[in-house]
């Protein structure tokens, strides 16, 4: 690979080093200004010399080198927001994970609450059947049962 590092075990896996790509990119746009700029100076000579064969030469050599410059712009665009994206992506998986995590506490905290709720009207009222009578003891542990259930 040109850029990034192959790591992994048996099946090897291709991460592309971003930052390595930014500095690529930023290098080949450079030499590409670069190149314009030299080009703009023997534009100048040329039309000095009133040559225009080699002026054409250099306006179609200088057009051409602009439209590489633009394709690097582009691409050097493209991967930025590929970098953001991911870190939009990786971000927004940390919080559902972290909210994920959270209701998942706030269920268990609740169902520890209602089972000791439970427990201790269990120990109040001793045995349900004796205290309310059987229909309403049945009905009492369906609603308890129900309650449970829901979270």
């Amino acid at each position: 690979p040109h850029v990034g590092e192959i790591y992994g075990v048996g099946d090897f896996v291709f991460i592309p080093d971003v930052a390595k790509q930014q500095q690529e990119m930023n290098e080949e746009v450079n030499r590409l200004q670069s190149d314009i700029q030299r080009l703009e100076k023997l534009k100048v000579s040329a039309r000095q010399l009133e040559s225009k064969s080699q002026l054409r030469e250099l306006e179609r050599e200088q057009l051409l080198k602009q439209a590489r410059l633009k394709q690097a712009q582009l691409k050097q665009q493209a991967a930025e927001r590929e970098a953001l994206f991911r870190e939009q992506a990786i971000a927004e998986e940390q919080r559902q994970l972290a909210e994920a995590e959270r209701q998942k506490r706030q269920q268990s905290f609740q169902l520890t609450m209602l089972e000791q709720k439970a427990d201790k009207l269990r120990k109040e009222l001793g045995s349900p059947a004796a205290a309310l009578g059987m229909d309403d003891a049945v009905k009492e542990i369906k609603e308890i049962n129900r309650t449970i259930n829901k979270l």
